[in-house]
């Protein structure tokens, strides 16, 4: 018998203008004889961090010279294997292996198993990302000889779990290789800006409450005279649902709804572990908002930093209002802006 536990560990490279982050994420199982010292854990978990820091570190250092790399790369074939084409060669370790699960939808039927390489990485690339753009490019060809990184710390055993490094352009490059899903309109769409590892890798742990405006005003159409583009409620509800869904369980998370009073989704008093469970019933909850009242921006701030001062769980986290709304509000804005001076005091 063996515990078992997911140790994450994120490394943050930001560019000379710091306007872009390169995080690199490797999730690791790792397990141990149960009744083994708490020491043998700390031992393990210490050793796979000595080996990530050596993996980041090289990342790093590919990455300021990623513009220099572009001169060297010969071509996109010579660069890397995409996730979402049409070759995956037995050269570069490719086979059809069932040690993974079996999935038509990315191999085919002619695959009863899944594409794996355990020798070469591949790159996926977000919709509306073009190849020739030069950044693109040059995350692409300044990240093609993590491979041999990856194939050593799995050779030493350091590493035996998926590792990834993503980029502000949402495009990713995983090893072990990994064909793509795909349908007959295409491949299947994946943007590694909206995984909660990259997110969290950005931004750190957070404490963060939404505000959203569910006064009467948001029954109206999001666009004037256009019924059919749905009502400002409707546009407001899946920003939220679709905010929720890149939070990790490092962050803390409440919603708070106004119109003329205000109130906490749940009825929460404190914010709350954004874990899986935590988030999808957020986001069923969020289904059964219905606007109505009057638009008082005071009382939905104000509960939002009560609601954040109950929360002492992780004092040194980030902390972030998001405010969501119609933008008619009753109080004027100077009226606003001096609650939110006393509020942040």
């Amino acid at each position: 018998n063996s515990f078992c536990t997911l140790l994450c560990v994120l490394f943050m490279a930001r560019r000379l203008s710091l306007s872009a982050v390169s995080v690199l994420l490797i999730s690791l199982a790792l397990c141990v004889p149960v009744g083994a010292q708490q020491s043998s854990l700390s031992a393990v978990i210490a050793a796979k961090e000595s080996a990530l820091s050596t993996l980041a570190s090289h990342a790093a250092t590919l990455h300021r010279a990623r513009c220099t790399s572009l001169s060297t790369c010969g071509g996109d074939a010579a660069c890397s294997v995409p996730a979402c084409g049409n070759s995956f060669p037995q050269s570069h370790g490719f086979a059809c292996t069932s040690d993974f699960g079996t999935n038509a939808g990315r191999c085919g039927s002619s695959c009863p198993g899944m594409v794996r390489s355990l020798n070469t990485s591949v790159v996926r690339y977000p919709p509306g990302v073009s190849l020739s753009d030069a950044e693109t490019q040059a995350f692409t060809c300044g990240t093609r000889s993590l491979d041999t990184d990856f194939n050593t710390q799995r050779a030493n055993g350091n590493i035996a779990a998926w590792q990834y490094i993503g980029h502000d352009s949402g495009s990713i490059r995983i090893y072990p290789g990994a064909a793509q899903e795909r349908t007959t309109a295409g491949c299947g769409n994946y943007d590694a800006r909206l995984r909660p590892w990259y997110i969290a890798g950005s931004s750190g742990p957070k404490d963060i409450v939404l505000v959203i405006d569910v006064s009467g005003s948001m029954q109206n159409d999001l666009i004037a005279g256009f019924p059919n583009r749905g009502t400002r409620m409707a546009a407001t509800i899946a920003a939220t649902t679709a905010l929720l869904g890149t939070l990790s369980p490092n962050d803390n998370v409440g919603v708070v709804m106004f119109s003329t009073d205000a109130s906490v989704l749940g009825g929460a008093s404190t914010l709350a572990r954004a874990t899986p469970e935590n988030i999808a019933s957020l986001q069923q909850q969020l289904g059964r908002v219905f606007p109505e009242g009057r638009t008082r921006f005071n009382t939905g701030f104000e509960r939002a930093f009560n609601l954040m001062r109950a929360t002492t769980e992780n004092a040194n986290c980030n902390r972030v209002v998001l405010f969501l709304t119609d933008g008619h509000a009753e109080e004027t804005q100077a009226e606003v802006l001096a609650n939110l001076t006393t509020w942040q005091a």
